[in-house]
């Protein structure tokens, strides 16, 4: 009963939050310097919503069990209890830390994690888990919903398990993950921004552009969630001045398009 209810607040929460964000980027959209439909107008947004459903509801709940689970062992190693004011146990290496630094560390530590995990995921082994996500012709706000339920709990247990056996405490933990969703959405925008001068510190809706395409010249580049470092570091980074791409999606593939047949896709078939 108690699962039913927590399904049911979050799919009254994902409407209204969903209901707000079409109305904030609409807004946003009718600023831009160049002719572009709005989002609520492409074939694909129907498709897009139904995602962002699905991930906000049943995805992102199995996500945060599976976290759950996985920590048990690890807690009860630990001599702590199965809470979450548990993370404040002073024998862990970082719950003794003021949270004045446990937020940076969370988000470089964070976001070093990610980059690595979404380097994997278009990889071969993991690439047809992450395909769908890569299968949109028409990049905007709402893309960022579309994700196989494998990869979301991969990238969840990757990027929340690690700090959570190191002791961080909840009140850092807890915002982390609404703060990296808000600006996921914001990065895949269909909106030119760039940054500017912070272009390279920070991931723009540009920078996100250019990792979608399906253009040789911006393949496989800006893997990072929110700090460009690592791409630059590693070689991955790709932001050209004053240009945007203009073709989206995968190549040499056709994933089904229905959402049922996308989320069977990694199952039935293997990358050539």
């Amino acid at each position: 009963m108690s699962l039913l209810i927590n399904i049911l607040l979050r799919c009254g929460t994902v409407a209204v939050a969903f209901m707000g964000l079409c109305i904030g980027f609409t807004i946003l959209e009718s600023l831009r310097t160049y002719p572009r439909r709005w989002s609520l107008a492409r074939p694909a947004f129907r498709q897009d919503a139904a995602y962002f459903a699905l991930t906000f509801t049943l995805t992102r709940l199995m996500s945060s069990y599976v976290v759950f689970v996985l920590s048990i062992p690890f807690l009860y190693l630990a001599g702590r209890e199965l809470s979450a004011a548990a993370v404040q146990q002073e024998h862990l290496p970082a719950a003794s830390l003021p949270h004045w630094v446990q937020v940076p560390l969370l988000v470089i530590g964070g976001d070093f994690i990610g980059y690595w995990v979404h380097r994997w995921f278009h990889a071969r082994s993991l690439w047809r888990f992450h395909a769908i996500h890569h299968m949109a012709e028409d990049v905007t706000w709402a893309t960022y919903a579309r994700v196989h339920p494998i990869n979301d709990i991969i990238i969840r247990v990757s990027q929340g398990l690690p700090f959570i056996m190191l002791g961080f405490s909840p009140a850092v933990l807890a915002p982390y993950v609404p703060l990296l969703v808000a600006y996921g959405i914001l990065q895949h925008a269909d909106l030119p921004w760039d940054f500017g001068r912070f272009r390279s510190v920070l991931a723009s809706p540009a920078f996100h552009r250019w990792h979608h395409t399906k253009q040789d010249a911006g393949l496989d580049k800006n893997f990072a969630g929110l700090l460009p470092l690592w791409d630059l570091a590693f070689g991955t980074y790709y932001m050209p001045l004053g240009k945007l791409p203009q073709d989206f999606g995968i190549r040499d593939e056709t994933p089904p398009s229905s959402i049922v047949g996308q989320v069977l896709y990694p199952f039935r078939t293997s990358r050539l």
